[in-house]
């Protein structure tokens, strides 16, 4: 992770993801799997309420956790208009925890200056395998790594891409 990546451009570095940076097209397969069903926003609400105060971890050691803003945030309207699909952002949204732990950090951003960013060390984007109707699509995650550590890190947003991750492995072999 040499240098930054400009700060809004963690969607179109979403579609640069291949199968094979999450593992081998197995253990992705597998991990792509959402145990999870969320057909509406009440159970995706019950679920992110669920989770708020405990820790999520990544395979990669990372933590963070889930607050009540950030459940009000995963679940707005414009978080949801921002993923491809409504259903696809429910999934993802009550799988968060899989996600998370699945999730890889290949870039590293530089913070959006048009933004206040007061009490904020950096921003983490990260991305995990999500199966969604046959097709294995990135969630990108984001992370706030707050200034003051007592705080510890906020998961804030999550956005599924809609990109074939299988098509774009075909693709570049």
């Amino acid at each position: 992770m040499e240098g930054k990546e400009h700060w809004d451009s963690s969607d179109e570095k979403a579609k640069e993801l291949k199968i094979s940076d999450f593992g081998t097209p197995e253990k992705v397969r597998e991990m792509a799997k959402m145990p999870k069903p969320a057909h509406t926003f009440t159970e995706a609400r019950n679920i992110l309420g669920s989770l708020i105060g405990n820790p999520l971890k990544s395979a990669g050691g990372l933590t963070a956790t889930i607050s009540k803003n950030s459940t009000k945030e995963i679940l707005s309207g414009k978080a949801v208009k921002n993923s491809f699909e409504r259903q696809a952002h429910l999934l993802a949204a009550a799988n968060v925890e899989k996600l998370f732990f699945n999730a890889i950090e290949p870039w590293n951003f530089e913070l959006n200056p048009e933004k206040p960013n007061d009490g904020i060390r950096t921003i983490r984007r990260l991305y995990a395998p999500m199966l969604y109707r046959g097709k294995i699509v990135p969630v990108k995650l984001t992370v706030k790594e707050l200034k003051n550590r007592n705080e510890g890190n906020r998961l804030y947003s999550l956005k599924a891409i809609g990109v074939d991750l299988k098509k774009i492995e075909v693709q570049v072999t």
